[in-house]
């Protein structure tokens, strides 16, 4: 993941060696992903304004409510987590929105 938001579109598109390797990490972590799906191991990936789930996430920090936001809700994703087969490997680690 860290890949997509490393390097500029623009960037890439100026260096055919950089270039390539975008695509390379791009297509192998599809690769694997689809892989891990096949067996049962997938990506928690909550979105800003989910309801936090102590099963799946862990809270890092609490951030002040937004307008629009309820509290015990995620406001940021620092890292996704993983399950598998519903149980949890990694929690995805988030930030929750909460009353301050």
């Amino acid at each position: 993941r860290r890949v997509h938001g490393s390097v500029s579109a623009e960037q890439i598109a100026q260096n055919k060696d950089l270039k390539q390797l975008y695509e390379g990490l791009v297509m192998t972590e599809t690769q694997l992903m689809q892989t891990f799906s096949k067996h049962g191991l997938c990506k928690i990936e909550p979105k800003k304004g989910d309801k936090f789930d102590p099963n799946f996430h862990e809270a890092l920090f609490q951030a002040p409510l937004e307008s629009g936001a309820t509290d015990n809700t995620i406001a940021i994703v620092e890292k996704v987590g993983f399950r598998l087969h519903e149980r949890p490997l990694r929690p995805a680690l988030v930030g929750v929105f909460g009353k301050q």
